[in-house]
């Protein structure tokens, strides 16, 4: 399993949106994604990752004790803890 995302700390707020910047392991490139914590879901946010790195097959998003988050969560509920 292969970490991708940062903790809170690290996960600037502009313009009032969450920005997540996330390494992709095809590309050996880093990208940004601007999530929008009402409409967008966990879903919609690993969709866009697969969008952007077509080598990514599957995705999930776990808490800190490594328990999968549901893809239907939102992303305001998920910015209230850390995930990675």
């Amino acid at each position: 399993m292969r970490s991708l995302l940062a903790p809170r700390r690290d996960r600037p707020i502009r313009e009032g949106l969450p920005h997540i910047t996330v390494p992709l392991p095809s590309r050996n490139e880093r990208c940004q994604f601007t999530l929008r914590p009402v409409t967008h879901s966990v879903g919609n946010f690993l969709d866009m990752l697969k969008d952007e790195d077509r080598g990514i097959d599957r995705a999930a998003v776990l808490n800190r004790d490594g328990v999968r988050i549901a893809a239907s969560c939102s992303i305001e509920t998920l910015m209230e803890d850390d995930f990675w």
